[in-house]
Order: C-alpha cells, then sequence, then structure tokens
C-alpha cells in the first residue's frame, strides 16, 4: 500500500501566528495550485482587480537577468470574496453512481424554525468537535454513516472529529476526514452570546446544524458573528444555507477524505452545475495577494519559453499569503514523474507557458529577508535558513518531501513527514536536509536524551537526491525516524542541540521504494540542468531602487552556486534570461542499440541570421548524425539524427554560437527494443458500429521503462476480425506517439492489434453489448463464486468495458457500484454496502454500446478473500513498516504482518477516521492461531480489508500457509516466508 496525494503546491511558512494558536508553518498545501488557480479564475471573471487610477499597463524591460513585472492587469487582486450569503446550495447524488454530487444555487433558505427548536450543543467551544448520533442511514461518498462530529469551525466530519488548530485551508478540509463544510472557518462557539450557539434538530427524514450568531476567533472580544445552516436528508441529498456570513477566508464544499480523488475547485456562483465525481470545493478569500498566474502569464507576455522555474519576489510588501503569515511558496504546474510520492499533473497552459514551466515560487515580500543572501532570515529562528536556503527549499518542493514508509502499527500515518505531509518531519534523521527534518545523533539506546538535533538545513540529502532523479538508490544510505517522540522534540521548525527521547525505527531505502515506486525516469535520464527565471513585482510607473535590483542580483548569483553544492554537483541552475532553443523529446529521448531517432531544434521567433548549434555527445552511448545544425536566416527550426550505439544513457549537449539562446541537455536512453512497450493513450472502448469509422483516432506511445519517448519508429496495425484501419503503416513522431483511423467491421468481436519490431503488442477493443456468464462473477481476491456487501468483485464475459474505470456501469440490485478497472474482459469493483447477505443479487453492466442480460449472483454476509500472486500463490502479506512482502523480506516469529484481504463484510467507525469489521476474524499461520490485532478498512482503500496479525512464536520457519476465517466462512489458502 502506498499513500495517494496529489501534491500540487507546497510551502515554508516562516512567520507564527499570534494568539492562542499554534505556529502556522505552512501556507499552503497539497492542493495549493488548485486553490491559485481558482482565486486566479474567479478574480478574473468577477474583475476583481487592484488597480491603481494612475496606472499605466506597460510591459517593463529586464534589468540583466532580472524580469520587472508592475502591478497592472490583476497581478495584484483581491481574490475572491465570499459571495454565497443570502443563498442555498444544494449537493444532489449522482445519479448511477455513490462517488459524486451535482449541485444548485438557489435563494437563501435558513430553517429558523429547526434552529429555535433544535438542541442546544452546549460546551462546544473553539477548536473544539462532538459526535452526534445521526436518525437515519446517511449515505455519503458511497459509505453509510449513522453518526457525524459536529465541528465547531463550521463543519461536519465522519468517521473522526476535527479539533485542529492549524489553518483553515483548502489542504486541510481535502486531507483529513470525509467532511462536508458549510463555512470552514475558525469559529468560537464558547464566545456565542444569549440565543446564538451550535444547534442539532433530528427528524426521520431531515438532520439540521444551525450555526447561529458564532462568531469568528479573536484575541480580544468576539469577532464577526456568522449564521448558516446545514441540512441532510435521507436520500443523501445536502442543503447549505447562509443568512447572515461575512467571511474573510473559508472554504466550502464536500469532501470524500483522505486524498483519495482528484478533486473539483470549483466558483458555485459561475460554474456550470453538473455531476461531479470526488469532492468539490470554493476557497474564498479578500486578502490583497500576488495573483501568481496572472503575473506568469504577465512575465510570457515578453519572455520566451525557456524556464523550468519562475521565481516571484515583490517590493509592494505583499506577503506570500498574509492569512497564513507565509514567507513564501510553491506552485507545481508540471509533473510527469512518479515515484517520489507526487502525483502527475499539467496546467502549466494557465501560467502562459505552452510547454516547459514546472513551478512557480512565490517568494513574497523583499523586506522579509536580509540583505545578504547568506544572511540569518529572521522569522524563521532558530531554524538557520538563509535567502539562499529558502530558495532551495522552494524549488525542492517541485519534487520533495512526499516519500514515507508506513509506520509500524500499520495505519495511515507517514512518519517521516511531517507539516502538512510536505515537509520531512522534525523527528526524522533527514540528514540536514533543505527540507526540514535534521540530522539527528543517536546517543544509545540507555543515554537520556537518547536522541540530540546535530545540524539542520545544509543540503540536499542523498535520499533528497534520489528522490529528485540526481542519484541512484544504491548510493542511499539507511536513516532512521523516532516513533513516540518526547514533548521536547522540535515540533515544526528545524533546531539543532534539541534532546529528546523516544523509539528508533531503522529505514532503507528499498522500504521507500516500496511505498512510492521506482523513481521514473531514474537518475540515468533524469532532468538536472533547471532553467530559473527571476521576476521583481513592483508599482507601476516607478522603477525599482538600484538597492533592490542588487539585492535580487545577488540573490540570484549566489543561488546558482548554492543549488549546484546543495546537490553534489549532480544537478544545475541556471538563473540568467535567454531565449529558448526548443528541442523534441526534451528532456530525455529513447533510442534502440543501432536505431536512430529524428531531433528537431527550434526557436519561437524567426532568426535574423544564422544559427548555429553546437551538438555533442558526452558519453559515448549515443552519436548525433552531424557536429553542428545551423537554422537559417528567417527560419525557425533544423532537424538532425541521432543514433543509438549501445545500451545505456548519454547526453547530448546542445550550445547555440549566440549567447543569448539557451543551453540544452538532452539525455538519451539506449535500450533493446524487448525492454520497450506500447502504452494506449486514447481510442479504446468506443462503441462498435460496423462501416462507420471510430469517432475518436486510436493512439499508442512506444516508451520503457523510463516512460521515455521513441521517436522515428515503425508501428503497424492490424485487425482481428472484419473492417479497416487507415495508414496501418507508419511511425512514431517526437513524442513516441502513432495515431490510427479505425473502421470496426461486424463481428461480435473488434479488436486492432498494434505492433512494432521486437515489443509486445498492445491491444485495443471497441465495444458491442456486454455478455456476462453464470457463475462469472466471483471474489476479486480468491476467486470465489458470488458478492458479499462491501467487497471487492471481478465480474468476467466480454465487450465489458476499455481499460479505464468510467468506460462501464456496474448495477447491483439496481444500486451503482464503485468500478476500480474494466477491460473488454473483465470488471472489478466494490459491491454496494446495502446488498444484503444470504440471497442473490441482480447484477448488469453497461458501456457506451448498451447492457448486459442481468444474472443472479449469490450474496453472503461475509466472503474472506486473501489476495494473492496467481504463479507463486504467495499472499499480499507484508511484514508491518517495511513495506515489502513476506517473500521478499520473510517474517520473523512474532513480527506483526499486514494482510490485505476483502469480503470481510460490514464495518463500524472508530477513533482516528478507522472503519473497524464488525466480526472480527481468525487467523492461522502453519495451523496454529496468530493473535489479530486489528481489522478494518485499510485506509484510503474503499474494499480493501487490512488484519494485522502476529506471528505466533511456536510457528515453523520457512514457507507456511496463511488462512484467515470469518463468521465461519474460510478464505483461500496462501503462503507465507518464516524465518
Amino acid at each position: 500500500m502506498h499513500r495517494i496525494t496529489f501534491a500540487l503546491g507546497l510551502a515554508l511558512c516562516l512567520v507564527p501566528a499570534y494568539g492562542k494558536h499554534e505556529p502556522v508553518l505552512c501556507g499552503s498545501h497539497d492542493y495549493r495550485a488548485r486553490q491559485e488557480l481558482q482565486l486566479h479564475t474567479q478574480s478574473a471573471k468577477s474583475g476583481i482587480k487592484r488597480v491603481r487610477a494612475s496606472a499605466v499597463s506597460t510591459l517593463r524591460p529586464d534589468q540583466g537577468s532580472i524580469a520587472i513585472l508592475d502591478d497592472t492587469n490583476g497581478v495584484i487582486s483581491r481574490r475572491n470574496p465570499f459571495s454565497l450569503n443570502q443563498r442555498t446550495l444544494r449537493f444532489v447524488p449522482r445519479p448511477g453512481t455513490p462517488a459524486g454530487y451535482r449541485f444548485e444555487l438557489s435563494g437563501e433558505s435558513m430553517d429558523t424554525a429547526a434552529a429555535a427548536a433544535g438542541t442546544h450543543l452546549t460546551g462546544l467551544g473553539d477548536d473544539d468537535t462532538r459526535a452526534v448520533p445521526i436518525p437515519f442511514a446517511f449515505p455519503f461518498f458511497g459509505i453509510t454513516w449513522t453518526e457525524l462530529f459536529v465541528n465547531s469551525d463550521g463543519n461536519v466530519s465522519f468517521g473522526d472529529g476535527d479539533a485542529g488548530v492549524t489553518d483553515r485551508s483548502l489542504g486541510r478540509f481535502l486531507a483529513g476526514s470525509a467532511r462536508i463544510a458549510a463555512l470552514f472557518e475558525d469559529l468560537d462557539p464558547s464566545r456565542a452570546t444569549a440565543g446564538g450557539g451550535v444547534f442539532v434538530t433530528a427528524s426521520s427524514d431531515k438532520f439540521v446544524i444551525s450555526w447561529v450568531r458564532v462568531p469568528e476567533y479573536s484575541d480580544f472580544g468576539a469577532g464577526r458573528r456568522q449564521t448558516f445552516q446545514l441540512r441532510l436528508f435521507r436520500d443523501g441529498s445536502i442543503e447549505i444555507a447562509w443568512a447572515d456570513v461575512v467571511a474573510s477566508e473559508a472554504v466550502v464544499g464536500v469532501s470524500v477524505g483522505g486524498v483519495q480523488s482528484d478533486p473539483n475547485i470549483l466558483s458555485f456562483t459561475t460554474t456550470s452545475s453538473g455531476d461531479y465525481a470526488g469532492s468539490i470545493a470554493e476557497y474564498f478569500t479578500s486578502t490583497e495577494s500576488v495573483d501568481i498566474f496572472a503575473a506568469s502569464q504577465r512575465f510570457y507576455q515578453n519572455h520566451e519559453d525557456a524556464y523550468d522555474y519562475l521565481v516571484l519576489f515583490n517590493n509592494l510588501n505583499i506577503q506570500a499569503d498574509s492569512v497564513r503569515s507565509a514567507l513564501a511558496f510553491e506552485v507545481t504546474v508540471r509533473n510527469d514523474r512518479s515515484g517520489f510520492g507526487d502525483q502527475k499533473v499539467d496546467i502549466g497552459a494557465e501560467t502562459g507557458s505552452k510547454r516547459r514551466l514546472q513551478a512557480i515560487l512565490n517568494m513574497g515580500r523583499f523586506d522579509d529577508y536580509p540583505v545578504d543572501p547568506d544572511g540569518t532570515v529572521t522569522l524563521r529562528l532558530p531554524s538557520p535558513d538563509t535567502p539562499k536556503t529558502i530558495l532551495a527549499h522552494e524549488a525542492g518542493h517541485l519534487f520533495l518531501a512526499y516519500a514515507s514508509v508506513r509506520d509500524d502499527e500499520g495505519v495511515s500515518e507517514f512518519p517521516m513527514l511531517g507539516l502538512q505531509s510536505a515537509h520531512w518531519a522534525t523527528t526524522f534523521n533527514s540528514e540536514a536536509s533543505l527540507m526540514s527534518g535534521a540530522r539527528i545523533r543517536d546517543n544509545g539506546a540507555t543515554s537520556n536524551p537518547r536522541f540530540t538535533t546535530v545540524a539542520a538545513v545544509e543540503a540536499y540529502s542523498l535520499l533528497d537526491q534520489y528522490l529528485m532523479g540526481f542519484r541512484p538508490a544504491e548510493e542511499v544510505p539507511d536513516t532512521f525516524y523516532v516513533a513516540a517522540a518526547s514533548s521536547t522534540a522540535p515540533r515544526f521548525l528545524p533546531q539543532v542541540g534539541v534532546g529528546f527521547n523516544g523509539q528508533r525505527r531503522n529505514v532503507g531505502i528499498a522500504d521507500v521504494i516500496a511505498q512510492v515506486g521506482r523513481r521514473t525516469p531514474d537518475h540515468t535520464v533524469a532532468q538536472r540542468r533547471f532553467r530559473f527565471g527571476f521576476a521583481l513585482i513592483t508599482a507601476a510607473g516607478t522603477a525599482p531602487s538600484a538597492a533592490d535590483l542588487a539585492r535580487l542580483e545577488n540573490y540570484r548569483t549566489a543561488f546558482e552556486t548554492f543549488y549546484r553544492d546543495a546537490s553534489s554537483q549532480r544537478a544545475a541552475a541556471d538563473a540568467t534570461l535567454k531565449k529558448s532553443l526548443a528541442v523534441s523529446s526534451w528532456p530525455a529521448v529513447g533510442l534502440t542499440p543501432g536505431g536512430t531517432a529524428p531531433i528537431r531544434i527550434a526557436t519561437e521567433k524567426p532568426v535574423e541570421t544564422n544559427l548555429t548549434v553546437v551538438v555533442r555527445s558526452t558519453g559515448g552511448a549515443a552519436v548525433p548524425a552531424v557536429s553542428s545544425v545551423t537554422i537559417p536566416a528567417g527560419g525557425t527550426e533544423a532537424t538532425f539524427q541521432l543514433r543509438g550505439l549501445r545500451a545505456g544513457a548519454d547526453m547530448i549537449l546542445l550550445e547555440p554560437a549566440d549567447p543569448g539562446y539557451e543551453t540544452v541537455e538532452l539525455k538519451a536512453g539506449i535500450t533493446a527494443a524487448d525492454s520497450q512497450k506500447l502504452a494506449v493513450l486514447s481510442g479504446a472502448g468506443q462503441a462498435a458500429t460496423a462501416g462507420t469509422a471510430l469517432r475518436e483516432a486510436v493512439r499508442v506511445r512506444l516508451t520503457d521503462v523510463n516512460e521515455l519517448p521513441f521517436p522515428g519508429v515503425s508501428v503497424t496495425a492490424s485487425l482481428t476480425g472484419e473492417g479497416s484501419v487507415d495508414n496501418a503503416s507508419t511511425v512514431t513522431d517526437e513524442n513516441g506517439i502513432a495515431q490510427f483511423r479505425w473502421t470496426p467491421g461486424s463481428g461480435s468481436v473488434q479488436e486492432l492489434r498494434i505492433t512494432a519490431p521486437a515489443v509486445a503488442p498492445a491491444v485495443v477493443t471497441a465495444l458491442g453489448r456486454p455478455a456476462l456468464n453464470a457463475n462469472s462473477v466471483v471474489n476479486a481476491a480468491s476467486f470465489a463464486p458470488g458478492l458479499a456487501p462491501g467487497a471487492i468483485a471481478t465480474a468476467f464475459g466480454a465487450n465489458l468495458g476499455s481499460g479505464t474505470a468510467d468506460s462501464v456501469q456496474v448495477l447491483v440490485n439496481g444500486l451503482p457500484a464503485l468500478v476500480f478497472y474494466s477491460n473488454s474482459g473483465q470488471v472489478n469493483f466494490l459491491v454496494p454496502q446495502n446488498v444484503s447477505g444470504g440471497s442473490s443479487a441482480g447484477l448488469v453492466i453497461r458501456n457506451i454500446a448498451g447492457s448486459s442480460d442481468p444474472i443472479l449472483v449469490p450474496v453472503s454476509d461475509v466472503q474472506p478473500g486473501i489476495f494473492f500472486d496467481a504463479p507463486t500463490r504467495y499472499g499480499a502479506v507484508v511484514v508491518a513498516g517495511t513495506g515489502s512482502v513476506t517473500q521478499v523480506r520473510p517474517a520473523q516469529r512474532g513480527d506483526v504482518v499486514e494482510i490485505y484481504a476483502t469480503g470481510l463484510g460490514l464495518t463500524s467507525a472508530g477513533s482516528g477516521g478507522l472503519q473497524f469489521t464488525r466480526v472480527t476474524p481468525e487467523v492461522t499461520v502453519g495451523g496454529v492461531p496468530a493473535e489479530v490485532l486489528y481489522s478494518g478498512l485499510a485506509p484510503g482503500y474503499p474494499g480493501l480489508y487490512q488484519i494485522n496479525a502476529r506471528i505466533p512464536a511456536s510457528t515453523a520457519t520457512g514457507t507456511q500457509t496463511l488462512l484467515l476465517s470469518a463468521a465461519g466462512q474460510p478464505s483461500n489458502e496462501v503462503r507465507i516466508e518464516v524465518r
């Protein structure tokens, strides 16, 4: 199991928040990019701009290698003031799926009678929560609840309450428990005056929570009073009514929780009220801020697309995030890499960059930094940060810090991660990483304190450099984190000289890889040269001072050197302003030994005179056909051939004779054809109509384990059955993509088989009406026929789906089931929880071409099945805290193992947001009963059950059988290794 997150943007928050709260040390969150984009879009639509009457919108000339942006055209704006007062927002469950909603907006409808008749939640204080029963079974994102937690801060949550004091951010709303936010902001019911407070009204079909004249928190006296209401209905619909709300910062919406899906961040007043899968939210703020998307678009009006990072400072005294006192934050706008804990994203077009920009660093206001690049940033004390380390920290957020092993208790904690799950924990021996944590000395098991922090904020650690793609895994030494750390451990900021106690937990790089996967692309072909564009935002009509320009120039040049040193000379930062030299297949291209690939270089504008570019190999594994290539005067591009000589990796350096253009590094990965693969990008699963060309072309990509494109390779397509295909033989383009137009025939099975030399074929199916056979619906783990409520099941047949979950719909007794995966012969789905055991259920599968004939499938209350590897029969049994299955890392007697299964029946909510099975299973290892420590849903994975059991002391060593049973029903038998 691994962490699932959509970490788009992170922040280094450096200013403590004063008052009753703990310091807010991160002004952003995993969803910063979506939040910033929503605010930019809403600000642009509403016309809420900060424009001076005398301001003249002009493009400012660069000052050396510093770009100058003025504060007009929405670069500085009030972003998205609260716009829902005197309105009602209704969420209606999406037809056909339990995992989404439709929203509708109407006029104000506060039910004052329900509020007046409600039970006052007396004693509910500031940052407080209260468990309250729901008088009916309430369905929310596919799970039925009979209890919720009313949280003082304008929201309710399921499974666990939220009394946190950190900022009421979009990230906290999306990543915590499943939640409904009526007005997620810092409210204090304890200071409500007579007649005010939080009230609950219950009936057989409606449950109402009313916040009546509840004030915002204030250090002195009471803040602005807010009146609003949340109404839940038996059918799963939700209503929020705002009667009297004036909020500066708030989140409104519904969240599936646990960062389980790509959220919909939108404006309820301007977005169409359609159907939305997953979480739906809007973030409101009236704070004056830098609109990083508008600023980036402004930058690209007179700069070419030649930068991986855009670095924004301002001399307008505007913090990066004044609400959360953040000194700086990073937003990732493009990421196509994997294996470091982040997910892929591409919203770069919104920045004005057509192809290149990967991240924006909002460094905030100049006045928060010392003049000296090596000077201490006082707002970060006691952490030894400087302007250079903060720049490197924010740049590191493109990759770090998201990777962690799971804790040894097997629940959803990620002990290597700290603040916002985006920095190393202060109790993690990060080897003084720039991304927080510290170098921690273990003084010995008998010492007090056992651990001491001895260094912090020095460089990118060896683990950092692996995750960034700068070095191989075998160069990363083992490290550790401290579990159950004492209260003397640093909480947020990395500090030196702090002693604390706790339990040492060792971590190896293999354990990390087991959680987040292989780093792709790996160090052999990953990008290591990054271009940074530094920009200063200043008032329109005024010139930046010489002192400001000199300071930023010093930061820029010092950062170039520091980035190289901090990465152990494995990477480079080029922070000069240059013209773009675009190179096809950049940043890395795939080749076959003896094969060739066309490489195209291009400028954004026609060159005035011949532009010669020197091309050379630095490693000898690949060789260009020419030593230089020339773009002729008046032209914009030229092409040359690159040949692979032997398996391995190389770097091709392209150096323009004109120093005004950037120098480009193109990596080359040379691999044998039989290690390459054809990946289907689009066109699968369309409805087949005999004699009619499919609406969408079939597109495949030739790539390898590093996801490199292989251009210029011959690819052919052939048919199974009748039909025709245009251009049945073609070559891959510079992105490794080949495209085909397919006209299916009249047969019951329509397949297009696509091949490349020595590469396993890709098979694309066009769908007819789905068909199921009797006894074709089974437990997805054991393959035993039948269903159980809440279990993961598999249906086999023909014409079922196309490889994506949304290409098919499964109905069980007319109830929509959550689909995990489909192809033409198989569908994996989650059995609805309210399908009753002891009977049969009708099952129908629908796809774009129609519906299957219904079949009856037996249903049991429980049907335990353990997931396993079919060829070896080894079970999905992991040694707790390691991420390794027992055939890789055998369990020892006394070890706790995590058993991953399905079909253990209904669950009940417990502490910490966990869902415990109502029936405790029995486990035997080699026939010996094992102690069961935990049995419930694996956090964040619907239908996947996790059973933690201790290997009995009397278990024999070697290969053993493991079996579990529930309510007398046995699972399949699997193998594990014990030593």
